[in-house]
């Protein structure tokens, strides 16, 4: 009897470790759970060319323009800019809290404007599309990013190649 108990509480732990352990996988494959995707839950600055990846390439640059992408790039070059120059700031021997808080200052502002740059894109973008357009677009919008978590591939610094 008493090693059919304990058959028996082997049988139940590893019942419970393979339910824990499918739970876990089908809860990976499925992502989060609803209530966090949201149709507005979105943030459009990701990468407007990338969104729009299901268009053809024609349809896609018609869509786009020219100006838009650029003055988008410019921007986030800015960014990048202020960046490394508060990464350079912080690594000096001598601390300047002024000169770091200026620092952050402007990042905030040349984040403001490049977000604002990346909005009146996606709505000019946006306005141009048919609504089968529109709801796909949508629907990129609600996937995640191939890559490492968070906002995508990471771009290797260095010479930017001339976009059509």
């Amino acid at each position: 009897m008493t090693k059919f108990r304990w058959l028996l509480i082997a049988l139940g732990v590893s019942l419970a470790v393979n339910l824990a352990l499918v739970g876990f996988l089908v809860g990976k494959a499925a992502g989060p759970p609803p209530f966090f995707r949201t149709a507005v839950g979105v943030d459009p600055t990701v990468g407007l060319g990338r969104m729009l990846r299901f268009l053809p390439d024609e349809r896609r640059r018609e869509v786009l323009g020219r100006e838009a992408p650029r003055r988008i790039r410019e921007s986030l070059a800015a960014v990048r800019e202020t960046q490394r120059a508060l990464d350079r700031q912080l690594r000096e021997d001598e601390f300047d809290a002024e000169e770091v808080a200026t620092t952050l200052q402007t990042f905030r502002e040349r984040f403001a404007e490049s977000q604002a740059r990346s909005h009146a894109a996606l709505v000019a973008a946006a306005g141009q599309l048919t609504p089968a357009e529109r709801a796909q677009l949508v629907a990129q919008m609600r996937e995640r990013p191939r890559g490492r978590r968070g906002d995508g591939p990471r771009r290797r610094e260095g010479p930017r190649r001339e976009r059509p």
